[in-house]
Parts: structure tokens; sequence; C-alpha cells
């Protein structure tokens, strides 16, 4: 398979409104089976870094979610959150970031 932007910003933007949209799930793996299996593949579970994998990308440039040194800050806030308002407050900024990627 051929990663596109588009299909990137599209799947992110599933997966993300999904999580921030049921807070109750802590990792990735407690998606809805028919979601999982669209990511669970992927290069670190995600659709952004299969497509900056896959163009041999620098993240940092390439990436939405990116910080300066090139780490997805906002998933790890989200990743280590201990209460579902966290994580809906970190799956929404996400959501806003790949919302405003230009494609």
């Amino acid at each position: 398979m051929k990663y596109t932007k588009e299909w990137a910003k599209k799947l992110s933007l599933e997966i993300w409104s999904y999580l921030r949209d049921h807070p109750e799930i802590t990792r990735k793996e407690g998606l809805p089976e028919k979601l999982w299996n669209k990511i669970k593949y992927l290069y670190c579970s995600c659709p952004l870094c299969s497509y900056c994998d896959e163009y041999k990308l620098y993240c940092v440039i390439s990436c939405p979610l990116s910080n300066t040194k090139g780490q997805c800050n906002y998933f790890f806030k989200w990743n280590e959150a201990k209460t579902k308002k966290t994580r809906a407050k970190y799956a929404d900024i996400i959501v806003e970031k790949i919302e405003a990627w230009k494609i």
C-alpha cells in the first residue's frame, strides 16, 4: 500500500476522534476491533508515522504532531494521562493539530 498525506490525515482523524469521544480507552489497542485492525500493523500503530517512514521524511517538518525534536508530545501526554478528562483533552488537541495539517 502506498501511504499518502490524505490517507494519513483521514485515518488519523478517524482514530483520534474516536479516542477523544471515548476517553475510557487508555491504549490504542482498546479501540473497537474494526478501528484497531486499520492501524495495528502500521509503524507505531500510527498512520502519520507510517506516512513519514515510507517517504523517509523528517517528522519535525512532516508530522503535524511532532515538536522541534521530532517527538509526539501530545501523544505521550494522552498515553500517560490518568483520567478520562485528561485523555479527552489531549486527544482533542491531537484532532485539532491533524485538522489544521495542510495537505
